[in-house]
């Protein structure tokens, strides 16, 4: 009895450890070939993404606007996706007199700035608004000075910084000339009593001369032409066709080719923004945004041939200064420059050594 017993319990004991053997999972090394390595299983961790925001207070369709558009679709496609711009045009972002604060906020991380607009915010950063008191070069060569410029002398960009932006490119625009609605100005004498829309530095000098020096936003500059709140107008070719001046105005004071001063245009880009960006995204920025900026300057350089033609279509008055006079308007200039370099050394940015600098190139690039 007792070993019939014992044979019952050894058979439900192996079959409880053939039962037991089906149902747990081997180890992996269990099932492979004596000497086969198992396969790593990995998943690939998908590579970050960076999203920013680019504005601009003018359209989309004007030429700055859609050199924008070509340098974001630039950047996104040379990035393979890792970067998606959002640009916001015509101030559905940022207002125009908002341009940099919103940058240096964070409010947007990207924005096209104009070096004019630096008036009571950066001191050297002004050498990109200085009077021309001599022929300057063409709007190509004046573009190098101001890259070559910003490069040369780094505390431009570090003042910059100190701010809480950069910048991510930079160009000339093209130089401007003095464009009035009735009387035709040729010398400087001319000036007195005339209202002029102009900023910074320009203003100093209709001031110094005896005219009145009007601010207004370039939204109102048509009105202004208009309504008689300014008769005479620095402006460059493009902004003239892009506001749709030519109707407003009859007589056109030229400056030579490089114009009697030519602000810095560029992008701003946010300060903290920048850095949380790995080298190879930012290398990509800055040469996109550079790169389109070639674009606008040709465009420009057609622009400005296509309004002097129409301008005499429209049998406009168009006078060219010859050297001597241009010798002349710069004697009102310089002061007005040192004035610049003076106050700028005082708060001990080397503005002198920049202004030297800028002359230098001025006769390397003409």
């Amino acid at each position: 009895m007792k070993k019939c017993v014992w044979i019952v319990l050894l058979i439900v004991l192996s079959i409880a450890m053939l039962l037991g053997g089906c149902t747990n999972k081997q180890p992996t090394q269990s099932l492979l070939e004596e000497g086969e390595v198992p396969e790593e299983v990995s998943e690939e961790v998908p590579e970050e993404v960076f999203q920013l925001t680019y504005s601009d207070w003018g359209p989309e369709q004007i030429d700055v606007g859609q050199a924008a558009i070509r340098a974001i679709e630039m950047a996104e496609e040379r990035s393979n996706g890792r970067i998606e711009i959002t640009p916001y045009f015509s101030e559905t972002l940022v207002k125009f007199e908002d341009a940099f604060s919103a940058v240096a906020t964070g409010v947007t991380d990207m924005s096209m700035y104009v070096s004019t607009f630096s008036m009571g915010i950066h001191d050297l950063n002004l050498i990109f608004h200085r009077l021309f008191a001599e022929e300057a070069p063409d709007i190509r060569g004046l573009s190098r000075v101001y890259q070559e410029l910003l490069k040369n002398v780094p505390e431009i960009q570090e003042e910059m910084e100190k701010t809480g932006v950069r910048w991510l490119n930079i160009y000339a625009l093209v130089g401007s000339n003095l464009h009035t609605s009735n009387k035709l100005v040729k010398m400087p004498e001319d000036i007195r009593g005339i209202k002029i829309q102009s900023y910074g530095d320009v203003s100093l000098m209709v001031n110094n001369l005896g005219g009145a020096a009007i601010e207004v936003p370039p939204n109102d500059w048509y009105m202004g032409f208009e309504r008689g709140l300014f008769e005479g107008q620095f402006m460059h070719w493009p902004g003239i066709e892009s506001f749709k001046l030519l109707e407003l105005i009859n007589n056109h004071t030229m400056f030579g080719v490089g114009g009697m001063t030519s602000s810095g245009i560029g992008t701003l880009v946010n300060f903290e923004t920048w850095n949380s960006l790995p080298p190879d995204i930012q290398e990509i920025l800055a040469d996109t945004f550079q790169l389109s900026t070639e674009d606008v300057i040709a465009g420009n350089i057609e622009q400005c041939e296509r309004m002097l033609k129409e301008a005499e279509e429209k049998n406009n008055t168009i006078v060219y200064l010859t050297p001597e006079e241009i010798q002349l308007w710069g004697e009102h200039f310089t002061p007005v420059n040192e004035k610049w370099i003076e106050e700028t050394e005082a708060k001990g940015w080397p503005a002198r050594q920049a202004y030297d600098e800028l002359i230098r190139l001025f006769r390397e690039y003409k």
